[in-house]
């Protein structure tokens, strides 16, 4: 039986403060590591940027090429942080390249609140709000799914997965443990 895979990765989409025309190291390193797990579910978190890794200049180009590669289908995109929003909706166009790319592939978004311990719901809800351009630039359709099915499709399966390689293997390494 298959062993039941399925993770968050952080990890940046290049180095911090990249030269200008530099190739994108991190961000092709990071595709060959997909490349080599196609049985794993993985979520990228952020899209790939960190506190310190702006966008690239290619960086909508390479999700939208790692969306279109079926050989990725297994790599999920998520944009819950600040950062990311804030980048997102920092113009009208840039917001819409969002939406644009979010409905063509709404499968393969997903969005929750990435914030460390927040003092009120409100704090909580801050970067949800921040989205609220792109929000309302979405279909229903992608909106419902990037907001909750997503979460729920992906997260089901992978407890689903989880229970059923624990009921196949759980048992037998108890017994090894032991002896």
């Amino acid at each position: 039986m298959q062993s039941s895979r399925h993770g968050l990765i952080h990890t940046d989409i290049e180095r911090p403060f990249p030269k200008k025309g530099q190739v994108p190291i991190f961000a092709t390193q990071t595709k060959e590591l997909f490349m080599r797990h196609p049985k794993t579910t993985i979520i990228w978190a952020h899209v790939g940027l960190g506190r310190v890794v702006n966008p690239i200049e290619r960086q909508a180009e390479i999700i939208e090429d790692a969306l279109k590669n079926h050989d990725l289908d297994h790599v999920y995109f998520d944009i819950s942080w600040d950062k990311v929003a804030n980048y997102a909706v920092e113009s009208e166009e840039s917001a819409r390249r969002v939406a644009d790319v979010i409905n063509r592939h709404p499968d393969r978004f997903l969005f929750d609140t990435d914030c460390v311990a927040p003092a009120s719901v409100k704090s909580m809800l801050k970067v949800f709000h921040l989205y609220d351009p792109v929000w309302q630039l979405l279909t229903p359709e992608a909106s419902r799914m990037i907001r909750l099915e997503n979460h729920e499709r992906l997260f089901d399966e992978a407890k689903r997965r989880t229970r059923e390689w624990e009921r196949a293997n759980v048992s037998s390494l108890q017994r090894e443990t032991a002896a």
